[in-house]
């Protein structure tokens, strides 16, 4: 600090302390952080006139000195110097154009007795003084420091003794061997090592954490006479090294980087892993219950070595999910073999499976590698498992329960060290009743079950999967396609998806290829997906009152319902006593069929938006609205 205030006072004007003052306060008025910097300094500040009054005080100053803006320095300052050599001293050098003054004293701070450093320094015009700055720093645990360090008896208790003092907790180890059983015992952030030690050297300890923990810090301490061996350590992984005798301050600048950089690989190292976490389910979109569900049970049965069975309807997602097994198990950086089971003739999927030898069957004109030895040490999943063949179940049961396996045509028995994942879309303990699925294999591929919801199922999702398709087929199409307007959405939701995500993925391409502006409307959409007509819906004018949207609801349920009120009511999911309730409040029995069909048609020609449109209650029955 002292050092930078002769370096500004010699790039500034010589001013007077007023003028000085009046610039810092002028500058901290306009600049609210340079104000915190000067009172939030860990070091006092203050300027002082030819008089010896206080112009300019920090928050620190303040608080080490009895001193405030416009007091006397002498009044306050020398009633609590004790030192009178001290006190002298000050009067001198506050007063003195010559030099620049340093002097330690004790004081009493709240009632607490500290060595405090103070440095004057003079400000002089046309050979005037006409102020001092002075700066003050408590220096009693930068003494107490050093006396500490005076005291030590070896390089050890030094080198400790000064990272204690830095606040670090520390570990002392007499030689490698008891350094490398401390550090087994974990919770090491930083570890610093001679090179030459009795038992284990440092550099055997340093590849030894190297390979235990790759990543931590070891600062390694060697003589003048083993440079050589100091940059060896450096190439095995050293973060770096420091000659005897150590200089403590650069081992104190060491650790505070090295502990700093690795609390930034760590925290790296967590992002990366959040979003690998993240990234093995990007293709997999749902933030529904029910997959939360399925997300939860993946990652808690992937890194696990137990067979899958993965159920749910055709296009529900299912290969998506085996992909995530893959992702997050240990197995990630092996491959990943997918076979379609139902894609195969019963001969031709085994010779798929387990490969074959060359002369095996008519065509077989050499030696081919099966999906089992393709997937060594990886996952193989076989897509439609309930489609195979009796034959196949078997072997592929001999692979579950001993881990062996031939090719077809051949007498070597390999080694199959494969996980399975299996699915199906079938009822597997119904085609077990049938004898149509071995009971045991079904036992052997369903440790764990994850059963894929179908889409009608998870229509929460359906604004997420439209979006992120939206945007996959925009710009594979090179379309600006914003989204769906609210018609469009409402079908989307209405419908009940038999094909599932697999059908909704095929619709939102269809409707960006015919989309004629930015965004998707009704009319876009497949003739599949939106309502030929009105029929199965009730469009409610935007104004309308929750009373008149009700009344038009129950009229045209009944209505649908051909004057059946027990229908209505069912359809309604209400009371037949509710009905009649509501019936009687409408005055349904003064109204005439005429009068009624006016009334539905006055409010349907109030309708001006397709924004006004939701869907509402079907007329044909619970299958169709939302």
């Amino acid at each position: 600090m002292r050092n930078f205030i002769q370096r500004a006072l010699r790039k500034l004007p010589k001013l007077t302390a007023e003028q000085i003052t009046d610039l810092l306060i002028s500058v901290a008025a306009e600049n609210e952080r340079l104000e915190s910097v000067i009172d939030s300094l860990a070091e006092g500040l203050l300027v002082c006139d030819d008089a010896h009054y206080v112009l300019l005080i920090n928050k620190t100053a303040e608080r080490l000195l009895p001193l405030h803006p416009y007091e006397p320095v002498e009044r306050r300052l020398w009633n609590v110097i004790a030192d009178e050599a001290v006190a002298e001293f000050l009067k001198t050098t506050l007063t003195s154009a010559d030099r620049i003054a340093d002097r330690e004293f004790d004081v009493e701070v709240k009632g607490v007795q500290r060595l405090l450093a103070l440095t004057v320094l003079p400000l002089v015009k046309d050979r005037r003084v006409t102020g001092s700055l002075v700066h003050v720093e408590d220096i009693t645990e930068k003494r107490g420091k050093e006396a500490r360090l005076r005291r030590a008896e070896n390089l050890a208790s030094l080198t400790t003794a000064a990272l204690e003092l830095d606040g670090y907790e520390i570990a002392l180890a007499a030689d490698g061997d008891e350094g490398w059983k401390r550090f087994q015992k974990g919770d090491v952030d930083l570890v610093v090592t001679d090179l030459r030690m009795p038992g284990i050297g440092g550099e055997e300890l340093l590849r030894r954490i190297g390979a235990e923990a790759p990543g931590l810090p070891v600062i390694v301490l060697t003589g003048h006479g083993t440079v050589e061996n100091a940059v060896e350590a450096m190439r095995a992984g050293a973060y770096d090294f420091i000659t005897k005798p150590v200089n403590l301050d650069r081992l104190s600048l060491l650790a505070k980087r090295a502990l700093q950089n690795r609390e930034l690989a760590l925290q790296n190292r967590e992002l990366q892993e959040e979003i690998e976490k993240r990234k093995q389910f990007d293709t997999i979109v749902g933030k529904s219950a029910v997959m939360r569900k399925v997300f939860d049970t993946v990652r808690q049965v992937a890194p696990t070595k137990a067979s899958v069975l993965i159920t749910g309807e055709s296009g529900v997602g299912k290969e998506l999910v085996a992909d995530a097994l893959h992702d997050l198990s240990p197995r990630k950086g092996k491959p990943l073999v997918k076979v379609h089971c139902a894609a195969l003739a019963a001969t031709l999927l085994e010779s798929e499976l387990f490969g074959h030898e060359k002369g095996a069957f008519t065509g077989a004109v050499g030696r081919r590698r099966g999906r089992f030895e393709l997937a060594h040490e990886g996952t193989l999943f076989l897509d439609e498992i309930g489609e195979i063949d009796q034959n196949v179940q078997i072997k592929i049961l001999r692979v579950l329960q001993d881990k062996k396996y031939e090719r077809v045509g051949g007498e070597e028995t390999l080694e199959a060290d494969v996980r399975i994942v299996a699915a199906t879309n079938r009822d597997l303990k119904a085609e077990i009743e049938k004898g149509n699925f071995r009971e045991d294999l079904f036992y052997r591929l369903n440790v764990v079950n994850i059963h894929v919801p179908p889409l009608r199922e998870r229509k929460d999702d359906i604004p997420l999967l439209a979006a992120s398709f939206l945007k996959e087929f925009s710009q594979e199409n090179g379309k600006r396609i914003e989204g769906l307007d609210t018609r469009a959405r409402a079908a989307l939701y209405a419908y009940d998806w038999p094909g599932n995500v697999r059908e909704l993925r095929n619709c939102v391409e269809s409707a960006v290829v015919m989309a004629k502006g930015a965004i998707v409307t009704l009319d876009d959409l497949p003739p599949s997906v939106r309502p030929a007509s009105d029929a199965g819906w009730i469009r409610i004018p935007v104004g309308s009152t929750l009373a008149e949207a009700e009344r038009l609801v129950i009229r045209e349920t009944l209505s649908t319902a051909k004057g059946n009120k027990s229908r209505t009511a069912e359809i309604l999911d209400i009371g037949r006593k509710t009905l009649h309730r509501k019936l009687a409040e409408y005055g349904e029995e003064t109204l005439t069929e005429e009068e009624d069909e006016e009334k539905r048609t006055q409010m349907n020609a109030d309708y001006r938006s397709p924004s006004s449109c939701f869907p509402g209650v079907p007329r044909g029955g619970p299958g169709g609205g939302s």
